[in-house]
């Protein structure tokens, strides 16, 4: 958004493109192993796949739980992430600059976030730390919510600690996954959760509860409930 604001948009289309170049080149450097597949683990369409999935978490009850509590959180956060913008204009009466700088911010704290997941590895219990991304997930959403018009700046650091927590609660989920999954169902399980997180349900509310309220008043909710979830995930064993 800064870019649009100081030039044109065919040069932020470019730079969209080499930033995909880049992502992609990275995955040349990184083997992947194959998994061999027997013919009894061929499935005849993608919806036998997933319900092969489905069938993989439901007789592991406590991945089961942590797909619902994941799910729930993944259906509020995303639909955050496009309701910035609109947070800082319609809230903070800011210009497109000010976005830009928002989620600059946010990006870093991805950064920071992934970093420190690979530098602090499995040194924490996976769940405790997905209960502690979403915990801080939902304090900074709630306060971002509450926040005057005036203090702009405290929004800015709030969306990196939303950015920070975002891998804090998403990686360890995955890599619990990894752990408990023999390798050769992973792909169907990562497929059917990666399907439910990818709901399009959160974000149609999310416009709705902010044509009768206000995006203020929606971050605030999404906190509170996130927070919900984080407790919940904290009791689960």
């Amino acid at each position: 958004m800064s870019l649009l604001a100081v030039s044109s948009l065919e040069w932020v289309l470019l730079f969209d493109v080499l930033g995909a170049v880049i992502a992609c080149s990275v995955l040349l450097f990184i083997h992947i192993p194959r998994v061999p597949r027997t013919t009894e683990e061929v499935s005849g369409s993608f919806i036998g796949e997933m319900k092969e999935g489905y069938r993989v978490i439901v007789k592991h009850r406590l991945l089961l739980r942590l797909t619902i509590v994941m799910t729930v959180v993944a259906v509020l956060y995303i639909p955050i992430g496009t309701y910035f913008p609109l947070m800082v204009r319609n809230h903070f009466a800011k210009g497109v600059v000010e976005a830009g700088i928002v989620e600059i911010a946010f990006a870093i704290g991805l950064i920071v976030g992934a970093s420190l997941l690979g530098v602090l590895g499995d040194r924490f219990d996976k769940i405790k730390t997905m209960a502690a991304g979403m915990m801080l997930i939902g304090v900074a959403l709630f306060i971002s919510g509450l926040l005057s018009p005036s203090i702009f700046y405290v929004f800015v650091v709030l969306s990196c600690l939303v950015g920070l927590s975002g891998p804090l609660f998403s990686a360890p989920f995955y890599s619990y996954i990894q752990s408990e999954i023999e390798p050769h169902l992973l792909g169907r399980v990562f497929s059917f959760v990666t399907s439910l997180s990818l709901l399009t349900v959160g974000l149609g509310l999310a416009g709705v509860f902010t044509e009768l309220t206000s995006v203020a008043a929606l971050f605030t909710i999404t906190g509170v409930l996130i927070s919900l979830n984080a407790v919940m995930a904290m009791k689960l064993k």
